[in-house]
């Protein structure tokens, strides 16, 4: 901690990275081979509406993570503390997103028709 707020540490300062960076890896792999096995893509992208004002706000906070990441938004400090509020932003949209098409779905049959 600093005058100026949290100081966030690199992944590379932390003992045995290599370790953490797989066993992430791992869990991204199990995570998109079920998503890819259990999602109902058909239901999804034919017969449900695309959530726009969603999917705006969770692009504009993806972007304003990326330029805080890099400095490009003030060039100072905050812009870590931007980058790293923007992301929470990002993770909370997601979970709107997963409520929002669960809560579709049961107006959707199997085959993708609307009851």
């Amino acid at each position: 901690m600093t005058a100026h707020g949290p100081v966030f540490i690199s992944m590379h300062s932390i003992p045995h990275y290599e370790v953490v960076y797989g066993f992430i890896g791992v869990y991204m792999l199990v995570v998109f081979a079920a998503i890819i096995v259990y999602m109902p893509w058909r239901r999804i992208f034919f017969a449900l509406p695309l959530p726009k004002l969603l999917l705006t706000i969770l692009i504009l906070a993806s972007l304003l993570a990326i330029m805080g990441d890099k400095g490009q938004l003030f060039y100072t400090y905050v812009d870590e503390n931007i980058e790293e509020l923007a992301e929470l932003l990002a993770y909370i949209v997601q979970g709107a997103l997963v409520i929002w098409y669960h809560c579709q779905l049961k107006h959707v049959d199997k085959e993708g028709i609307s009851m």
